[in-house]
């Protein structure tokens, strides 16, 4: 079950879990990889979701990874934010044994994140494929880019 409480309410989860059968998955609103060493070595999670957006980045997201794979935890990547985030995470999948599925919102994306990318990455019969590409491995349509282009001064 994803997320059947906020992180933050730990004894909740621990009771839940000693409550049901099913695998409890957490982690897209965890920050770090310190959060996620609590919660994998204290057994309250069985699948962990990092999010590398949220936490720290590519570089991060593969250490939490790889504490997740000590405790013999899989992970599947909370990825809904768009198509770069997709590719720097499937990036990190393609390089961790621990890797288990990974979440994906392209099919209620605007059009406008459907087209952001010009080239890299694909979805074939249920799998992602990356380009080979250096980097991430694609190509940003900078026109679009442009388009939501603001002017904003800082304070």
């Amino acid at each position: 079950m994803e997320e059947p409480l906020h992180p933050e309410q730990e004894f909740g989860l621990a009771e839940f879990k000693k409550s049901v059968r099913v695998p409890v998955a957490l982690g897209e609103r965890l920050l770090n990889k310190v959060d996620f060493a609590r919660f994998i070595s204290t057994g309250l999670v069985d699948v962990i979701q990092p999010d590398i957006t949220n936490s720290l980045g590519i570089l991060e997201g593969k250490k939490i990874a790889a504490i997740a794979e000590a405790f013999g935890i899989p992970v599947a990547f909370h990825n809904a934010f768009g198509p770069i985030q997709t590719a720097a995470t499937l990036n990190v999948d393609y390089t961790i044994p621990n890797f288990l599925i990974q979440e994906s919102f392209e099919a209620f994306w605007p059009d406008w994140k459907k087209n952001l990318v010009k080239s890299g990455y694909k979805l074939e019969n249920g799998y992602f494929k990356l380009s080979g590409k250096p980097g991430i491995g694609i190509e940003i349509d900078e026109k679009i880019l442009s388009d939501f282009r603001t002017d904003v001064m800082e304070p």
